[in-house]
């Protein structure tokens, strides 16, 4: 897990009872919350390959389909089994693997620290972050993020 401290213009001890701030051990416990959260997957624009298969029918290592052959058609990806049971040259496709990196953006600015229904929205961002940030492990994607307090930001690059 990824540690951080950013300085808070208060620095008052404050009750941790998930209203006003949260724990790292209450975020520890949301992994379950963030496992099951389905998050949509994207266009990769990636150049890196990873776990993420896009529409792009390249010269990717995942097999997707194989159609007539056609002019421009890497010899090497004839399927030689498909040619010879219908006796028309066939080609092999592959999908394009490529990575995704996840940016968590969490803002700890001054107009964050304001309750409307019972919870300050730092804690509410922070809860939503973990999860997602749980959610971004367990499929192996590479996570960073961008924090923000009154006293500046910290960047954490994807990793």
């Amino acid at each position: 897990m990824i540690n951080v401290h950013l300085p808070h213009a208060n620095q008052t001890t404050l009750p941790d009872d998930g209203l006003v701030q949260i724990s790292r051990a209450a975020l520890i416990r949301l992994k379950q919350r963030g496992d099951n959260l389905p998050l949509r997957t994207i266009r990769v624009r990636s150049r890196r390959s990873g776990a993420h298969l896009t529409r792009l029918r390249e010269r990717g290592m995942e097999f997707d389909e194989a159609r007539l052959y056609q002019p421009g058609d890497e010899i090497r990806h004839i399927d030689w089994r498909i040619t010879a049971r219908t006796g028309k040259p066939h080609s092999k496709l592959f999908r394009v693997e490529k990575e995704r990196a996840v940016i968590l953006w969490v803002d700890y600015r001054a107009p964050m620290y304001f309750a409307t229904q019972g919870r300050f929205k730092s804690v509410l961002a922070s809860e939503a972050a973990a999860m997602v940030a749980w959610s971004t492990r367990k499929v192996g994607d590479r996570l960073g993020g961008l924090l923000f307090s009154e006293l500046g930001h910290q960047e954490l690059r994807p990793r």
